[in-house]
């Protein structure tokens, strides 16, 4: 009787102990939610909002929307499926280009006019390579940076203290390649020329909430 008196202490105190320990826990704090920043390319006469902009909102403004470099192939009279994945499309007035871009439908059980799908991610391109199609960025700002002519460590000076998750990939010579900083839920990639060791384009991307 002892014995078994002894092993029922036992385990009563060993499940008050397991109840205090739990007790004791801080309950888990849930992950703190990432706010959306803007980022605004800002050409002048005409500002883009990767994310928010429609290619309607483009043409509206007096630029060109194609699906080709040579600003040939219109988008009028074409649908967009539902949810769909993003296709490429291009930005252009007077034989230049100003930027790639890609965008997709958002609504989940709609259609919708290609005028009205919304831009989720934008290529600027700020050298024109001789095999390209002659870009006209030399004045664009991307929140209201010009990012033109500025080395790996220039933009990180700009960047560091307002971005997360920075990273750094680098060529077989050693010199930096491409660097890529979260901005909020925006991904800005900036891509460094070879020789000059500049700038060569940036790509600033966002996940839609949908997908």
């Amino acid at each position: 009787m002892q014995c078994k008196n002894g092993i029922k202490y036992i385990l009563i105190f060993l499940v008050m102990l397991l109840i205090l320990s739990g007790c004791s826990k801080e309950p888990e704090k849930a992950p703190e939610a990432v706010h959306q920043i803007d980022v605004i390319i800002d050409y002048g006469d005409f500002q883009l909002a990767v994310g928010d902009t429609r290619l309607k909102d483009i043409q509206d403004a007096g630029y060109i929307v194609a699906l080709d470099k040579r600003l040939k192939e219109g988008i009028e009279g074409k649908v967009m499926p539902s949810r769909s994945y993003s296709l490429r499309g291009y930005m252009g007035r007077d034989d230049k280009l100003y930027c790639k871009f890609q965008f997709l439908n958002p609504l989940m059980d709609q259609t919708m006019y290609f005028e009205e799908c919304l831009i989720n991610q934008v290529t600027v391109s700020l050298i024109s390579l001789p095999y390209q199609y002659e870009y006209d960025n030399s004045n664009t700002l991307i929140n209201g940076e010009n990012y033109n002519g500025l080395t790996p460590s220039e933009v990180d000076e700009k960047l560091l203290d307002i971005t997360t998750d920075h990273q750094e990939y680098k060529n077989p010579s050693g010199s930096v390649g491409l660097k890529t900083y979260l901005l909020g839920k925006t991904k800005l990639s900036f891509e460094f020329d070879y020789e000059t060791h500049q700038v060569n384009s940036v790509e600033i991307g966002i996940a839609h909430h949908n997908y």
